[in-house]
């Protein structure tokens, strides 16, 4: 199964309220139908199947709503789906590493009022960990433990 997602925000979402900065409500989807996701990955885990989701990284995505429910992560970034389908298939072997740090969640991303981060915006995301509030973490870290920051990848 391949689910590629893209968009301008950086959450994997579908009809999500939002309040913008000038207090106005407005509803987000980077994903029509993100919620299923869950459901199409049990129904394929039922059957004794894997479940690799690709993820097209305009931006770098919070990965808390999709990875969890996946077997395998694979980044692209404009990638032609038949490429991929390439790869998965074992036609060619992955190469390549992310070239930012993906957040942990929107907390770490967050800004006030004053357009101000928890996060130093001029700081790479490999390095904000440093200034982040004690048990608080800049990088996405998944159930296996990887980290996913900057030149993290996989291949074989």
């Amino acid at each position: 199964m391949l689910i590629i997602t893209s968009g301008i925000e950086l959450e994997i979402v579908d009809n999500k309220k939002n309040i913008a900065m000038d207090k106005t409500e407005y509803t987000e989807t980077t994903l029509a139908d993100a919620d299923k996701i869950k459901v199409i990955s049990d129904f394929i885990h039922s059957r004794g199947g894997k479940v690799m989701i690709s993820v097209n990284f305009v931006l770098p995505w919070l990965l808390n709503r999709v990875e969890p429910y996946a077997d395998g992560l694979m980044a692209s970034f404009d990638t032609l789906p038949e490429a991929q389908i390439d790869v998965l298939t074992g036609k060619y072997k992955p190469r390549g590493v992310l070239p930012f740090t993906l957040p942990a969640s929107l907390d770490v991303i967050a800004v006030d009022e004053n357009n101000k981060s928890i996060s130093p915006n001029d700081v790479p995301g490999y390095d904000k960990d440093q200034y982040m509030p004690e048990g608080l973490s800049y990088s996405y870290v998944d159930a296996d433990g990887n980290r996913y920051v900057l030149d993290y990848g996989l291949s074989y």
